[in-house]
């Protein structure tokens, strides 16, 4: 989907002209992104409606697909925002025509560094003593309680971060 998404951006339409229009700029494919980013947890949402119907919630691979998916969307849609309000502010206040080159160095980089969180916390901070890094937490699966500080790392400070960059653009 992000492929054939920046291949409309990048093809140019015969018939009209296309330069304004906001699916073919820089904000309107961050726009998206942070759409599908926003799906995503709400997806992994969602799929609490699966621990309702069978009232318990049960740890497993469903429970780790379900976790990761809410950390992934969570932390990746405020990295959009983050851009989005950065990008806004680059191109509107600061009349700055923000190349290429920087906008695909964004784009990967957003996908990367989201991808990079989920994989991060798993791979570093689980121990045999905490337990699994991905599990039940409240009414539905997440990163578990027993590690609370790395939570934080690898997704409230990315929420947290996201906001300060809106407000002072």
């Amino acid at each position: 989907m992000q492929v054939s998404l920046l291949k409309s951006w990048r093809t140019p339409s015969e018939k009209e002209d296309c330069r304004h229009l906001f699916i073919k700029s820089h904000a309107g494919i961050y726009f998206i992104c942070m759409l599908l980013t926003t799906l995503t947890f709400t997806i992994g949402f969602m799929l609490s409606i699966v621990w309702a119907v069978q009232n318990q919630i049960t740890f497993g691979a469903f429970c780790t697909v379900q976790a990761a998916l809410k950390q992934f969307g969570n932390v990746a849609t405020a990295l959009w925002v983050f851009v989005i309000a950065v990008h806004t502010f680059a191109v509107v206040f600061l009349e700055i025509k923000v190349p290429n080159f920087v906008f695909y160095t964004v784009f990967c980089g957003v996908w990367f560094l989201s991808a990079l969180v989920i994989v991060v916390g798993p791979l570093f901070f689980t121990t045999e003593r905490l337990g699994p890094w991905y599990g039940i937490s409240a009414q539905w699966c997440w990163t578990s309680d027993t590690y609370a500080s790395p939570r934080f790392a690898t997704e409230y400070l990315w929420v947290r971060v996201s906001p300060f960059g809106r407000t002072r653009c």
